[in-house]
């Protein structure tokens, strides 16, 4: 059964950050020529934008470790320090499919990614009461976090000894497809998991974190995952095809509340038979017919979230030979992608393209390894 809205015409909340219910038109996506950075160590503050992003993805060689207790991090006044901070997840940009099952159930595949411009960093110390520190765009997920970490002490039998000050920096923005809160989650989760050396499995920690809220399974970045995030159950279907996608929000000035738009689970259910369709390529392993489902499910996913700019999304992945579309089908991100052997200048490419249409700066982000 789905837990949700009835109604399936019920319309699409989208928050607007004056905090109004409204429908903006399509607005320009931050640039930064030049990123802020700290002086004592040269870090960036702030989420790395396409150019930074293009050099560093093309730096880090495939499975790249960065569960490192040297872990570099920033704190919430920007000083850079480095102990004990942690990147536990790389999180996610939108879905391959969303759709529901042959049950009417909602089968989420979300895209993982191996490496992404947000760097969430999270450090974990004892402490007189268990509290989560966030930065401000991230305080709607505090108290999911915190619900979280008493939901696993509960079921890992540490209730008693709970104690501890969570610090998570630089998360995803909230209500953009991101993951965000499933990257708060999971981060402290394993964070929690590493400290206390707990024998906890991956499908116990995804159980945990949908009891507090629909989550996304972002433990195995390297895999494709089918899952029903109400069930709190998934299955791994095959190795994610390494590919480069380059994703831009499609407005900025607003976010989806997850929550909100439950009802969205029965209105997919009349594109049932595309979703069996899609769902049966997802489990081919084939690059082919996996990015023919992520492009078609974006499409279908249109008719119930619009995104400004898909068909020009689709014109240029035609025009530069691309993989396919992945959107975020409860969000405001929007990619194409390519294979990871895509020169620069065909990315530089695409980045002007996309610029000069929409004007937006997109972010670079990795699959696959």
């Amino acid at each position: 059964m789905i837990h949700g809205c009835a109604s399936i015409k019920k319309p699409v909340s989208v928050h607007h950050e004056s905090g109004g219910l409204s429908r903006k038109p399509f607005g320009v996506w931050r640039s930064a020529i030049a990123l802020p950075t700290c002086s004592t160590c040269s870090s960036y503050k702030g989420h790395l934008t396409y150019a930074t992003c293009l050099t560093y993805c093309q730096s880090m060689p495939p499975g790249v470790e960065r569960r490192t207790p040297n872990a570099e991090h920033r704190t919430l006044n920007g000083e850079c320090q480095t102990p004990n901070a942690i990147q536990w997840v790389t999180g996610k940009a939108g879905e391959w499919l969303q759709g529901t099952d042959e049950n009417g159930d909602p089968i989420v595949f979300p895209f993982t990614t191996t490496s992404s411009p947000f760097r969430t960093l999270t450090r974990i110390e004892p402490a007189p009461t268990l509290s989560i520190v966030a930065e401000p765009h991230s305080i709607a997920s505090k108290r999911k976090t915190e619900l979280a970490v008493k939901e696993m002490a509960v079921t890992c039998g540490f209730a008693s000894d709970c104690d501890y000050r969570i610090t998570i920096l630089d998360s995803p923005p909230p209500g953009k497809g991101l993951g965000s809160s499933s990257v708060d989650l999971a981060s402290a989760l394993l964070a929690i998991k590493h400290h206390r050396n707990l024998d906890v499995s991956e499908a116990t920690l995804f159980q945990i974190m949908c009891r507090v809220e629909r989550s996304d399974f972002l433990f195995r970045p390297e895999l494709i995952i089918a899952t029903n995030p109400v069930a709190g159950s998934f299955s791994a279907v095959g190795n994610a095809p390494r590919c480069v996608l380059v994703a831009w929000d499609t407005a900025p000035a607003e976010h989806v509340d997850t929550e909100a738009v439950r009802h969205l689970d029965l209105a997919r259910r009349r594109f049932s038979r595309d979703y069996k369709e899609l769902c049966s390529l997802m489990q081919s392993n084939d690059p082919a017919a996996l990015f023919h489902a992520s492009t078609r499910s974006a499409e279908l996913n249109d008719q119930l979230l619009p995104k400004t700019g898909l068909s020009l999304a689709g014109r240029l992945a035609d025009d530069f030979h691309a993989l396919g579309i992945v959107a975020a089908h409860t969000g405001t991100y929007l990619g194409i992608v390519f294979p990871s052997s895509a020169d620069q200048a065909l990315l530089t490419s695409i980045r002007k393209k996309l610029v000069k249409e929409l004007s937006v700066e997109p972010l670079l982000f990795e699959v696959g390894v």
